[in-house]
């Protein structure tokens, strides 16, 4: 199975339609249409509901605890402008724990001024080999991934800014010492059971 002309380096393989999907077409797409995360974060429940977590800027949440799997994300963001009741936040940063005891980091580096050339995502892996077998995939030249568990999960994370086009255009006051780099994220559970904690809950299969 080839990748199509327009992204001949940058695709998977959709399972469900046994299709080649570009990665730079999809990163909201696939993944945001069935049951897991992503985006904001946004999350699509096991009924097909969704809904929108945005947290509070400088603190940690938990995304989803279940049976051998906990992530926390880390927001960053700006305060609201009058008359909003919630903060400008964006993930930088999940931690992964699994399999008793392995952790997976998975951030960006705080940046001033973004450069499409520089790598800005920073991956770190604790604790002896995993079994099943995790995998790091990139899937672009820089600021681009794929980690994958088999059996257990796959997260696609892309570093991005926030460009000064967008802070015009919503007022969310990106500065010249911090563009507010965050992670586009993408999740998929192969493995929740119904026990599901966390802000990612309503992913828990249905019965």
């Amino acid at each position: 199975m080839d990748c199509p002309s327009y992204c001949p380096q940058s695709c998977y393989a959709n399972c469900n339609t046994c299709k080649p999907v570009c990665v730079e077409h999809s990163i909201h797409l696939p993944m945001c249409n069935t049951p897991g995360a992503c985006g904001d974060p946004r999350f699509i429940g096991g009924d097909g509901n969704t809904f929108y977590f945005h947290g509070h800027r400088d603190a940690d949440f938990c995304v989803v605890s279940n049976r051998g799997i906990h992530i926390n994300a880390h927001f960053i963001g700006k305060s609201g402008h009058n008359g909003m009741s919630r903060d400008f936040t964006w993930i930088q940063a999940i931690a992964v724990l699994f399999n008793d005891g392995h952790r997976l980091y998975v951030g960006v580096r705080k940046t001033g001024t973004w450069d499409d050339v520089v790598e800005h995502l920073e991956i770190t892996l604790g604790g002896e080999p995993p079994r099943p077998q995790l995998s790091v995939t990139r899937t672009k030249v820089i600021n681009g991934v794929l980690v994958a568990l088999d059996g257990k999960f796959s997260v696609r994370a892309n570093a991005v800014p926030i460009t000064a086009e967008d802070s015009r255009v919503h007022r969310y006051g990106v500065t010249a010492d911090d563009c507010l780099a965050h992670l586009e994220l993408a999740f998929k559970f192969d493995a929740l059971t119904e026990d599901v904690h966390g802000a990612g809950r309503p992913t828990a299969p249905t019965t």
